[in-house]
């Protein structure tokens, strides 16, 4: 229904383009399904004129392993259609030339995140580097420093991802600018991560729920844990067992970033009491937290 042009590509024509895409891709035969279902197009377009010399340019030019050129053509595969000319080799110049990165560190930003080849210079990448260097504030070099470190965060949009989760950060938080800037550059996944789902109610659990003493910094440095897979549990349980009183209050960061076995002995339960209260939270069987904290103190 997506590509009814599909239909009328022959049999040998789709296993010529299967067999390039493992012979020389090094795709899975799995996988190859997959990517004509995602990029049709490929399907019918040329090894000769169109694919192999993107393969080349990858491989070559910007020294892709053939792993990394795998997975980015089963995530992207409208990769191999672009015009090297006019296309990828314009894109690897604006990280060399205009971001100034070398040509290993484009390597390492492409081998984190290869799907960057598919986005446009100006209306993604370059956006999102010209906002955190001149909206924000940060300077280009803190800019380039962080998209170097995430390249993931060039994927994301501005509208529905970046800006929020600042001014969340900021303004409902209450952080401040630079704060804020300091918490994305130590925790660039934050940017991902769902306001509504993630960020909110794991900070507000951490804050107002059950860490009373949990600044709010501290809080947002947790947030990529599990708030039913984790935070919750560990709470009730020390909580269950005296040990969230004033006279032995550990640390939330403390609590929340050791292994499971490690809090297990802390706590002094068994794997299954705490497998127990993990799925007890999972499966939303809570609480009042209000009323729960209130009686905590």
């Amino acid at each position: 229904q997506r590509e009814p042009r599909l239909l009328t590509v022959s049999l040998d024509r789709l296993e010529s383009t299967a067999c390039w895409l493992t012979d020389e891709c090094g795709v899975r035969r799995g996988d190859v399904g997959a990517i004509l279902c995602k990029q049709p197009s490929v399907a019918w377009s040329s090894v000769d004129a169109n694919l192999r010399p993107t393969m080349t340019f990858l491989v070559e030019e910007l020294g892709m392993s053939p792993t990394a050129v795998a997975r980015a053509v089963k995530r992207r595969p409208s990769i191999l259609l672009m015009n090297v000319d006019d296309n990828l080799r314009a894109k690897k110049r604006y990280f060399t030339d205009r971001l100034g990165l070398g040509e290993e560190t484009v390597r390492a930003v492409l081998a984190k995140n290869p799907e960057i080849l598919a986005l446009s210079v100006e209306d993604s990448v370059a956006r999102t580097v010209e906002f955190f260097a001149r909206d924000l504030g940060i300077g280009g070099d803190r800019a380039v420093k962080l998209i170097t470190k995430a390249p993931a965060v060039l994927s994301l949009s501005l509208e529905r991802n970046i800006v929020p989760t600042i001014d969340f950060l900021a303004d409902e938080l209450d952080l401040g600018i630079e704060r804020a800037i300091k918490c994305i550059e130590t925790r660039p996944q934050l940017l991902a991560y769902s306001l509504e789902r993630k960020l909110r109610p794991t900070v507000r659990y951490l804050v107002d729920e059950f860490f009373p003493a949990c600044d709010v910094y501290d809080a947002v440095q947790l947030v990529n844990y599990s708030l039913k897979g984790r935070i919750i549990p560990r709470v009730r349980i020390l909580r269950r067992k005296g040990m969230m009183s004033e006279q032995a209050l550990h640390k939330p960061s403390y609590v929340v970033c050791m292994r499971d076995d490690q809090f297990q002995k802390l706590a002094g339960v068994t794997p299954e009491e705490y497998a127990l209260e993990v799925a007890r939270a999972k499966d939303g069987e809570t609480k009042d937290v209000t009323s729960e904290t209130a009686g905590a103190r």
